[in-house]
């Protein structure tokens, strides 16, 4: 009598966002690397340059996550039968030729109606302000210039990190350590 088969297959649907780098947005591709508090990377964003993680400010080590690399080697494109049935549309395999398309920025509208008074017309503290991290990826934000300073010991480390207003472009960003530089 035969064993238990081991080509179970059971079907089940994730966010997509969840096998997206966490500093470059990008689809992840093995090897993947994750820091101490189990953030993942794509490789490539682990060159050594951005030693911190961006989500929990711990150091991002050596480790590479293979749970997450088994994940994405498993991921098919779609459970259908495909006119070839021996066919592995591996979902990873779907991103590694595709070239890299811009990520749109996403603006908030936010409202500070009731502190309008209490901020003076000019006063970058009061303004709201963006970020992109240098390897691409999507705009973060809106902050205010006080909460940016909070990170101000771990953005300093990381190189072209660089911040623009509400209104204006990533084009128009200035450097975050120039700026704070500025306000003192």
């Amino acid at each position: 009598m035969a064993g238990p088969s081991n080509t179970n297959t059971e079907f089940v649907m994730i966010d997509a966002s969840l096998l997206d780098c966490y500093l470059c947005s990008q689809r992840l591709t093995a090897p993947i690397i994750q820091c101490t508090d189990g953030h993942y990377f794509c490789d490539s964003c682990n060159d050594g340059q951005y030693n911190k993680c961006p989500v929990c400010f711990k150091y991002i080590s050596d480790n590479r996550c293979r749970a997450m690399e088994r994940i994405l080697d498993s991921a098919r494109q779609c459970p259908n039968p495909s006119p070839n049935p021996n066919s592995r549309n591996r979902f990873s395999d779907r991103f590694r030729n595709r070239s890299i398309q811009p990520v749109p920025d996403l603006v908030y509208e936010i409202s500070d109606d009731d502190d309008e008074s209490a901020n003076p017309a000019g006063d970058p503290n009061a303004e709201i302000w963006f970020y992109r991290y240098p390897l691409g990826g999507r705009t973060h934000g809106p902050f205010s210039l006080a909460k940016l300073r909070n990170y101000e010991d771990y953005f300093s480390d990381v190189l072209g990190f660089s911040v623009w207003k509400m209104g204006s472009t990533s084009e128009t960003a200035v450097p975050l350590t120039q700026l704070l530089q500025q306000m003192n």
